[in-house]
C-alpha cells in the first residue's frame, strides 16, 4: 500500500494558508500530490487555472505528467520538482477512500 500525502487543490492559496492548512514540514517521509485543473484557454476560468499554475510553479510543485480523472473530474497532479508518479502509487492514495471502488472513481486520463 502506497502511503502519501494527497492535497485537493480547489482554490486558491496564499502560501502562508497553503502552509497553514498543510504542514510541508511533516511531510519529509511522505509524498505531496497536488491535483489541479488543466490548463484550458477555453475555459471561463482559463486565467485561474493558469494563475494557479504559476503560484504553485512558483513553489516548486510541477505537473507530473500524469493527468487523471478523480469522480469524473479532469485534475492534472502536481509533484514537488515535477517528480514522477506513477498511475498505481497516485491511485493507492484513494485506496483508503474507495477500498475495491477505486478503479472506477481514480483513472487515468488520455
Amino acid at each position: 500500500m502506497c502511503e502519501g500525502t494527497l492535497l485537493t487543490v480547489t482554490r486558491t492559496y496564499s502560501w502562508s494558508a497553503f502552509q497553514e492548512s498543510f504542514s510541508i514540514k511533516d511531510t519529509a517521509s511522505q509524498q505531496v500530490v497536488l491535483e489541479v485543473e488543466p490548463p484550458d484557454h477555453t475555459a471561463p476560468n482559463a486565467r485561474q487555472r493558469q494563475r494557479r499554475l504559476d503560484f504553485y510553479a512558483k513553489n516548486g510543485f510541477l505537473p507530473c505528467n500524469l493527468p487523471v480523472r478523480l469522480c469524473g473530474v479532469a485534475l492534472d497532479v502536481l509533484t514537488p520538482g515535477g517528480q514522477a508518479l506513477d498511475f498505481a502509487a497516485y491511485q493507492g492514495f484513494y485506496r483508503p477512500i474507495f477500498g475495491r471502488l477505486a478503479p472506477l472513481f481514480v483513472q487515468k486520463r488520455q
